[in-house]
This record gives structure tokens, sequence and C-alpha cells, in this order.
């Protein structure tokens, strides 16, 4: 077995996910712990530790997800569920961009 090169990922959840986004990130961490992969559990304006990062939510004006959609000129369908995946740069640490047109969307 080779040795997992990601050895902490930062989950960055917006403050407008619900019961349902959530328990998407709850599932997300556990699978990443089931590879043996750390996970902590931050807002946007705490510090980051982890290798990469997932930032989660819906892009709600001035959020970091509605920023980050800006920055990679990607598109949300408004669809109710939708959900769009990009990889992206934040705080010079390879990221994941997990955005939902609503919290069932992040699920």
């Amino acid at each position: 077995m080779t040795a997992n090169p990601i050895s902490s990922v930062s989950i960055v959840a917006g403050a407008d996910i619900g019961p349902a986004g959530r328990h998407g990130i709850s599932r997300l961490s556990r699978s990443l712990a089931a590879r043996r992969i750390r996970t902590e559990a931050l807002t946007a304006t705490d510090p980051i530790s982890g290798v990469q990062a997932v930032i989660v939510g819906c892009p709600v004006p001035g959020s970091l997800v509605a920023d980050l959609l800006g920055e990679q000129r990607a598109a949300l369908s408004p669809e109710p569920e939708s959900l769009l995946l990009a990889r992206t740069r934040w705080r010079c640490k390879p990221s994941w961009l997990v955005a939902g047109s609503d919290d069932r969307g992040l699920m």
C-alpha cells in the first residue's frame, strides 16, 4: 500500500449551509478519514492548514463561493439541486470549489 500524498484537507463551509449540505460535508469527512486523510472544518476567515481545501456553499452575494465562481468565470445552473465542481486555488493551495444552487444541491 502506497502512502497518500494528500495528508490533510481543509473543508471551508459557508454560513448558508443547511441540514442537507451539512450531511454531505459529514459524508465527505468520513470518506476522507477512511482513506487516512485528516480533515478540518473551517470558515472563510479561519487560517488554513490542510494540503488542499474544499470550499463548499451556495453562491450568496458576497460569499467566498460567489467570489470564486466569479474568478473561475463559472456559471452554476439556477435549477434546483444543481451542483458545480471546479478545481481552483485558494490561499495558494490547490482547492476544489463545490457550489450548489441550494442546500440539497450541496448534499
